[in-house]
């Protein structure tokens, strides 16, 4: 399940500004009980030998290499299914932010996100992660679906509905 909605949330910042806008973002998709978030950012935490877990950041070069080899991974595209419908990885289970739906989620394999430029699919990813995936299998495709439709390697790997020239 993806976590509660109302579940109190704290949440790592560098700047006030930065707060503001991460707690606006999490407010569009129904978090809206941040509580606040740690003044000085990451290094604080980091500084004061806190646990540190992290989603690595891949390029979609990285992935068409995976998928050339047939490697068991799961690829999850978290956009609205109106932007997935138009083209997508082929692979690529759609599991929109929006929904907050873990289920689909195999927790035991590799998983690769992905949205329009990268934000979305981190914050699912974050959810994935309390929701009991391996952080060491967790991975964010870098620049999201407008980086893997321009990258030569992945072309082979998607699946167009419209025309990608032309949008029609």
């Amino acid at each position: 399940a993806f976590p509660d909605s109302k579940r109190p949330l704290l949440f790592i910042a560098k700047t006030d500004d930065r707060a503001d806008e991460i707690a606006t973002r999490l407010a569009r998709i129904g978090f809206d009980n941040s509580l606040g978030f740690l003044e000085g950012g990451f290094e604080t935490w980091k500084n004061a030998g806190k646990p540190v877990e992290k989603v690595t950041d891949v390029q979609p070069s990285e992935v068409a290499k995976l998928l050339d080899e047939g490697a068991d991974i799961q690829i999850i595209d978290v956009r609205a299914p109106g932007e997935n419908n138009k083209h997508c990885i082929a692979k690529a289970v759609n599991i929109p932010l929006q929904a907050r739906n873990m289920d689909k989620v195999q927790k035991d394999k590799p998983t690769f996100t992905y949205c329009a430029g990268g934000y979305r699919s981190l914050v699912f990813m974050s959810a994935a992660l309390v929701a009991g995936l391996d952080y060491t299998k967790a991975h964010n495709i870098v620049g999201g679906f407008e980086a893997i439709k321009t990258c030569p390697a992945m072309e082979k790997h998607l699946k167009y509905t419209v025309c990608p020239k032309t949008g029609l």
